[in-house]
């Protein structure tokens, strides 16, 4: 098939949702599909590689909102109507990008599949709510309407975004890939436990690291690997100063690839106090690396629970700190067990099984059409 799938930037400040788009559409061409990706560029943001086999279909971040949606779509449209792919595919919802994208492929084009990642549940949509209940009547509803499907990544996204949905597009259920290490990991000698993803609210890193001043676990230190808007990174810089933790805690900005493979082996454990997450892939990759998980009931995780690998609790300061002791009182054999069992989870997800079944969805579509 020859595919076009879109997302709003590879920023590596974007986190997970450039990295789904860089991850799929790399397992997509390696199971011979003709892919290309289209994505906003900042010169001045550095942004993920672009995988091997992946054509780019780039166009410049300027202007005002309106103007850069106007030139956007007209790129792509352009581009469309030279290649003809079969089918297009767009991650997020509410930017400038994903509305010249979904505007794009229009009546007429080939069948559009929009992937919302989260976007559409409970939690996303009270935040900016005035702004976004604007633009799901102005556009967004109508661009959702003309969907053949919709993608939704979790039991938990698909139940929060089905009452949502107008009438039309098919809603279905395909979970992201995680990549397995190729050794298990060795006993970690460092008491160390790590925070990946987006400096963002949402995450609660600040929660964490309040409960991290209150408990100040003898000879552990906390990583935290990530970035985010400037403003609220030097908020989370200050209050870690603030409550005088010293050199117990580090930032370590964006990590990627073999750093972030190392981060995680060299840790005991993966902390991910999130308000909500659609999948939460820093989740998914802590597991394959052997680590327990602390995590929160706004993500899709009481696998980690079920499963005897982690602590999957209410998004709150004292439920936190509470399961944080429990993590921090543990010894590292006692994790390393957990880490062991963490690992076999997170071997039912892989991302060639996430290509094999959007592929099967995309052939299911294009059938329908004939």
């Amino acid at each position: 098939m020859k595919l076009l799938l879109g997302v709003p930037d590879l920023d590596l400040a974007s986190g997970g949702l450039a990295a789904v788009a860089q991850r799929l559409t790399a397992e997509l061409a390696a199971q011979s599909q003709q892919v290309t990706l289209a994505y906003s560029v900042d010169p001045a943001r550095p942004r993920l590689s672009l995988p091997p086999g992946v054509q780019a279909l780039e166009y410049p971040r300027q202007g005002p909102p309106w103007q850069y949606w106007r030139q956007s779509r007209a790129r792509l449209r352009a581009w469309l109507a030279a290649e003809r792919p079969d089918l297009v595919h767009d991650h997020g919802l509410w930017r400038p990008e994903n509305a010249a994208f979904q505007s794009a492929a229009g009546a007429g084009g080939p069948p559009l599949l929009v992937q919302p990642c989260g976007m559409l549940q409970d939690w996303p949509l009270r935040q900016s709510r005035l702004k976004k209940q604007l633009a799901w009547r102005l556009y967004q509803r109508r661009l959702i309407a003309g969907a053949a499907a919709v993608i939704a990544t979790s039991e938990d996204e698909r139940r929060e975004t089905a009452p949502r949905l107008p009438p039309g597009p098919e809603l279905v259920c395909i979970p992201h890939g995680v990549e397995l290490p190729a050794a298990a990991p060795v006993l970690a000698r460092e008491r160390r436990a790590v925070y990946l993803g987006r400096l963002h609210p949402k995450k609660q890193v600040d929660v964490l690291l309040r409960a991290w001043a209150r408990l100040r676990p003898p000879g552990w230190q906390l990583h935290i690997a990530g970035g985010g808007e400037p403003a609220h990174e030097r908020e989370l810089r200050q209050l870690a100063e603030q409550s005088g933790l010293g050199d117990s805690v580090r930032f370590l900005g964006v990590v990627q690839g073999e750093a972030k493979s190392a981060l995680l082996a060299g840790s005991q454990l993966f902390l991910q106090p999130s308000l909500q997450e659609n999948f939460g892939l820093a989740v998914a990759e802590a597991l394959a690396h052997g680590l327990p998980a602390l995590t929160t009931r706004g993500t899709p995780w009481s696998e980690v629970e079920a499963q005897g690998c982690g602590w999957w609790v209410a998004p709150d300061a004292a439920s936190v700190q509470g399961a944080l002791a429990q993590a921090l009182a543990l010894t590292p054999e006692q994790l390393a067990a957990m880490g062991e069992r963490a690992r076999q989870l997170a071997a039912r997800y892989s991302w060639a099984e996430a290509a094999r079944q959007t592929l099967a969805l995309y052939q299911r579509v294009l059938e329908r059409g004939r």
